[in-house]
């Protein structure tokens, strides 16, 4: 009696608390807090520690019932799975109509299971606490002088929170407030291309295409079987970035085939326009969300861009495509040759867009933190099922109110997957920091590969020598032949470092009407096509630096052709020009695929961790290498996809070669969906699980990936490996987590304030090491560690399993139990420890894999760093 008396009284002086002051000021003769009229254009994230968000709240205020999704049970969800695969089954096996009807009901039961947790989101009680909520936040705003009308987003549903724009005395007023948690301002997110976004709307990029036909072969889902329910139809994919131009044949409703339908749990909204007329065939939602990046003096350039959710730079529709873009779209170059067929990782799934990334005149696309926490948020009350974000620029920094916004939505049942970045390996083995964006556990963090295909062009000299390189071929012009001059030679005066082609480094009435060699280096690639093209150049011949990195690029985005030689073509083009008086060469319009040996190699511009030394890194919210990212690698390296097109020629379809962790990104998304619509009653953590432990470590010719330098890649460069779409079909054992485990993670590392938000949960801190990852890292071991992980059978059938272990150096490992048996649904937990050897500054690295009779084999990697601490 005396605890409820006691948290009847502490609620009611919150309450009293959240009241907008009512002070007198004598100076002013008025009541309550003044707004401040020196306002800046930061926009801040405002956290509230008063209540916890809809996703949730356990209860606890008067009037309003609980609106947390409660624990699902472990039980229920194995039968209702074994009855799903058995619907699935069957309407692989039987045709006709009645095939057809069973499919039906496979697609009514499937609804109904993922339905459960998107109607509580939506419910009554949900809304009526989320208006709580809001008043809650407006009063708070109210008591340090921020309107309402200065509030840009409310965070009601993934978080307790607003975004709004405050000046410095409105930031210590809220700052000092015993309702507010933090305020932070919000930062800006980046797409993680490799190339500047301005030069995404150069036509040398785009390309046409014919229709393909319904029902044609995934062209880049390979070895995804592609029968009764198997394309990803019925999942919905939120796409968080530029936009979409939803007329493309990679969205449009196909030739023969049913229109597309958004299922009954999908609730979104199309935003039209006069641009934006009308969402069609997948795409089913779309929204432009841009309040914090209007605030922030970022005035949307129209002469590039659209208000409405309409793409005008590529990379919005790109990944859209690559995620979701129907199968069969033939790709053809402006030449008329084919280029291959376009297809999305799920074929069959709908699409839900969401855009933040905006251009302004005075700087590159980007989107505001706070516009970006509104989207995620928008996309789970939509009821998306897999969520899709390929910004980056958060290194060594994190929210902690974001990253319990992403830790809800996963308690909401979507898999979130998100890029690494672009920022390539730290500059030595072992730095202070690390490149990596994106590292907490609560999502899937992609680095990119290549696939081992080559687009090739050859320069012909004036002596009738070829040498081969990468490029997609050159227009008339080169084709005719051309005169040849290098950097050094057409700089301007004494200009530093002139061969390689730096910014305003060159003279145009040295460059004019040639073809231009550049060296590789000091300067980004898309600078120096930039240079040659300011300076009237008809074309660019690339050359490595015989110092500098071996690979090529065939996918550099220039109004003019480019060419890329290695070291060795390239000393030998030089030696030609030196040797010959008005040398020349020519660039065909043709072009050559080829299919190189070795591959996948880890992209030379994939961001990669480890963090060195916590203590170096204050902004760091983990301040451990325990958790190990990035947690795979997807093709992420010359790829072609569904490009942005114009209004003014609606007639025709673009395409776009692009490169970067924004493109490896939606390949893992669109596999989600795959293993969502397949296996309607796993959590996003058994997704996640199921393709970390079928991600592959071996190249094409069955040796270790490697880094494009040459070097062996580790897991700080490409986590589980590789992403294998048809070993994830049957892992065997998944790694769960829920949402418990990921607040007991939290409550370890944030020193209370996990505990005071979430007053009705009973938290046990747990060390990073310990979260139930398929990813085992242990940094900085003094002489043991041990941790704990728990595996769940969803085969089909018990099954015996025995670990194997690759020891990593400098440690021995136990494993307990070694063997265990496991029913179907069933749980087992095991130990592993690390007994130190050989002390090392290093990691080293190793696996753990249980296999069984039936063909699994569920590897885990280890990463320990056996160091004193």
């Amino acid at each position: 009696m005396i605890r409820r008396i006691l948290a009847v009284v502490l609620q009611l002086l919150l309450v009293l608390l959240l009241l907008p002051c009512c002070c007198f000021h004598r100076a002013t003769g008025t009541f309550g807090s003044q707004p401040d009229r020196s306002v800046s254009n930061t926009v801040y994230i405002v956290s509230l520690r008063s209540a916890p968000p809809v996703l949730a709240y356990r209860g606890g205020f008067a009037g309003f019932p609980a609106t947390a999704p409660p624990p699902p049970s472990p039980r229920l969800a194995s039968a209702a799975q074994s009855a799903f695969s058995a619907l699935q089954s069957a309407a692989d096996r039987v045709r006709g109509a009645l095939g057809g009807r069973i499919r039906k009901e496979w697609e009514r039961q499937r609804g109904k299971w993922r339905g459960k947790g998107k109607a509580l989101v939506r419910s009554a009680k949900a809304r009526q606490f989320a208006a709580f909520l809001k008043r809650q936040q407006r009063n708070v705003a109210a008591s340090a002088g921020v309107p309402p009308a200065r509030i840009l987003h409310s965070y009601r549903y993934l978080s307790n929170g607003f975004a709004a724009r405050l000046s410095p005395a409105q930031v210590r007023r809220l700052q000092r407030h015993p309702a507010v948690a933090r305020v932070r301002a919000s930062v800006r997110l980046y797409p993680a291309t490799t190339h500047s976004p301005t030069f995404l709307k150069l036509p040398a990029s785009l390309w046409n295409a014919s229709r393909g036909t319904w029902g044609e072969r995934s062209a880049g889902a390979a070895g995804v079987a592609e029968g009764a329910a198997s394309r990803g139809e019925g999942v919905v994919i939120g796409v968080i970035d530029s936009g979409i131009w939803p007329e493309h044949p990679s969205f449009a409703s196909q030739p023969g085939a049913p229109s597309p339908t958004a299922p009954s749990t999908f609730a979104g909204a199309c935003e039209t326009t006069g641009d934006f007329e009308a969402c069609s065939g997948k795409v089913v939602g779309a929204r432009a969300i841009r309040a914090a990046f209007e605030a922030e003096g970022g005035s949307v350039d129209l002469t590039v861009d659209y208000l409405s959710p309409r793409d005008s730079f590529n990379h919005g529709s790109w990944c859209a495509g690559a995620a979701a873009g129907n199968s069969g779209v033939d790709i053809t170059a402006k030449t008329g040759q084919l280029i291959g067929a376009a297809s999305g990782m799920a074929p069959g799934a709908l699409l839900s867009i969401y855009k933040v990334l905006w251009r302004s005149s005075s700087q590159a696309a980007s989107a505001p933190l706070a516009d970006v926490k509104a989207a995620v948020e928008q996309a789970i009350l939509d009821g998306v099922d897999v969520i899709s974000i390929s910004l980056a620029g958060l290194y060594d920094y994190t929210d902690y109110f974001t990253d319990v916004s992403y830790l809800n939505a996963l308690r909401a049942g979507v898999v979130m997957v998100m890029a690494a970045g672009n920022d390539g390996r730290p500059p030595t083995a072992w730095s202070s920091w690390r490149t990596l964006s994106n590292f907490s556990p609560f999502y899937l963090t992609v680095g990119a590969s290549s696939i081992g295909r080559q687009f090739s062009a050859a320069v012909t000299m004036g002596n009738r020598k070829s040498l081969v390189g990468a490029s997609m071929g050159g227009d008339e012009r080169t084709a005719a032949g051309l005169p040849l001059v290098d950097g050094l030679t057409a700089r301007i005066g004494g200009t530093y470092e002139g061969k390689y082609c730096f910014e305003e480094g060159l003279d145009p009435a040295k460059i004019a009407g040639k073809l231009v060699v550049c060296v590789r280096g000091t300067a980004y690639i898309w600078q120096k096509v930039q240079e040659v093209s300011r300076c009237g150049g008809l074309g660019m011949i690339l050359i490595n630096d015989p110092k500098g990195d071996s690979n090529l690029y065939d996918n550099i985005p220039s109004p003019v052709p480019v060419l890329h030689l290695t070291a060795k073509d390239g000393a030998a083009l030089l030696t030609y020009m030196k040797k010959t008086r008005n040398a020349t060469a020519s660039i065909p319009g043709a072009f050559t695929i080829r299919q190189l040996p070795g591959h996948p190699v880890i992209a030379s511009f994939s961001s990669s961790g480890p963090l060195a030394d916590p203590a170096d890194s204050p902004m760091h919210p983990y301040p451990t290498n325990d958790i190990l990212k990035p947690d795979l690698v997807a093709p992420g390296l010359s790829l072609w996809s569904a490009a942005a097109g114009s209004l003014e020629n609606a007639g025709v379809v673009t395409f776009g070669l692009l490169s970067g962790t924004s493109m490896a990104t939606p390949h893992v998304a669109g596999v989600a969906a795959l293993l969502v619509q397949r296996n309607p009653t796993w959590s996003p953590a058994q997704v996640m699980s199921a393709m970390l432990t079928s991600a592959t470590t071996t190249n094409d010719a069955g040796k270790p990936i490697k880094l494009e330098s040459g070097a062996t890649a580790t897991p700080w460069e490409m986590g589980a490996g590789m992403i294998n779409p048809p070993g994830m079909l049957d892992p065997g054992l998944t790694y769960n987590m829920d949402a418990q485990d990921l607040l007991n993670f939290l409550a370890g590392q944030d020193h209370g304030l996990t505990q005071s938000l979430f007053r009705n949960y009973t938290l046990s801190p747990t060390s990073p090491a310990n979260l139930n990852r398929p990813l085992i890292s242990v940094s900085r071991i003094a002489k043991t560690a041990t941790v704990s992980r728990t595996v769940t059978n969803v085969a089909s059938a018990a099954s015996n399993y025995t670990a194997k272990v690759v020891v990593p150096s400098g440690v021995k490992v136990t494993v307990k139990p070694a063997t265990f048996a496991i029913g179907i649904g069933e749980s087992v937990t095991f130990n592993v420890t690390f007994t130190v050897t050989k002390q090392s500054s290093k990691f080293s690295y190793g696996s753990l894999t249980w296999v069984d009779k039936l063909g699994h084999a569920v590897r885990s990697v280890l990463a320990v760093q056996p160091l004193r601490r």
